[in-house]
């Protein structure tokens, strides 16, 4: 099978389950089917690209009207101004315990959108943190299966 679409797949893979996906891609690399860096960028990078989305997604409902004036009559302005300066503060670390700790990077990442934590330094971070994990998980299956 042509190792592109083999890897494209383990991108796609990601978003429904990045964990299966990762798994399956150090298991793919562990068989020869696929080459180890490959395995592990591809995961990475379906990994990643639904964490922007999640920030995204974030970002896009804060502009929404009904969604602006539920948040604004539940999360007052400066409650919302104090969430975003105490993430930028510290981002990496809130990113990197996110990105290892299972239930909170959804929450963490649409949160951090809606108080429109700058997407620069946490995208960066998140993309260390992908890299992180996903080096964990498919060279650490792939180590193990070969």
């Amino acid at each position: 099978m042509d190792h592109a679409w083999v890897l494209a797949s383990i991108a796609l893979a990601t978003l429904v389950s990045e964990d299966a996906a990762a798994v399956g891609a150090g298991a793919l690399a562990a068989t020869g089917g696929v080459p180890p860096v490959g395995a592990a960028a591809a995961a990475g990078v379906g990994i990643y690209a639904g964490d922007i989305g999640l920030y995204v997604l974030g970002r896009l409902a804060r502009r929404t009207g009904p969604f602006e004036r539920l948040v604004a009559r539940r999360w007052p302005a400066a409650t919302n101004d104090a969430a975003r300066r105490k993430v930028e503060r510290a981002v990496a670390p809130v990113v990197l315990v996110t990105r290892f700790t299972p239930g909170t990077r959804t929450i963490t990442y649409v949160a951090a959108g809606l108080c429109g934590v700058r997407a620069v330094p946490f995208l960066f971070w998140t993309a260390v943190a992908v890299s992180l994990w996903t080096s964990l998980i498919v060279g650490g299956v792939w180590l193990l299966g070969s």
